[in-house]
């Protein structure tokens, strides 16, 4: 059966729509199998998946995550974190290769997913190669994995230990 999905959320440097209208859990389920599939051309088994603090990113990396590892991809998941704590760890991880789940700054009832694949960020044809991937039906079949671990401690002993400070600082903080 062929995947009906709206070709406006397939975005230049993302996937973007609305929760409860096109980036539905079907579609991201389906989007996560199209991406495995392009990890499986590439000859990467291995991804990194995170996801912002919206309402509705643990649906969302949850379906992404079945849709991965029905592709036949090893998911790791590191929860809930910022972006740049994403591509931290597919650096540590060694796989280059990761999804986050953020809205970033769009309204509430939206989502979406900014995607790397060996060291680059995906955008323009390669993201239009997912939605081609999903629309011709020709996604891999497999029996992946899914485990979960925590990079918070490590990133912020990282940053810590590069941070170097001139001079001690006075912070005032006006909660009004």
């Amino acid at each position: 059966m062929k995947k009906m999905l709206d070709p406006e959320i397939f975005r230049e440097y993302d996937i973007r729509g609305i929760t409860d209208s096109n980036l539905t859990e079907d579609t991201v389920y389906e989007i996560g199998k199209a991406f495995s599939t392009q990890m499986q051309k590439s000859g990467i088994r291995q991804v990194v998946t995170g996801r912002d603090g919206r309402i509705s990113s643990p649906i969302i990396e949850k379906s992404l995550s079945r849709g991965l590892r029905d592709g036949g991809s090893i998911v790791t998941s590191i929860g809930r974190v910022a972006t740049p704590m994403l591509y931290y760890a597919t650096e540590k991880l060694k796989t280059g290769t990761g999804i986050m789940v953020t809205g970033s700054h769009n309204p509430p009832n939206y989502n979406g997913l900014k995607m790397m694949m060996g060291g680059t960020t995906l955008s323009g044809s390669s993201i239009q190669e997912i939605y081609r991937t999903i629309n011709d039906g020709a996604t891999s079949k497999g029996s992946g994995s899914e485990s979960e671990l925590s990079i918070t401690s490590d990133y912020l002993n990282e940053i810590i230990d590069q941070v170097k400070l001139k001079k001690s600082l006075s912070v005032v903080v006006d909660c009004g």
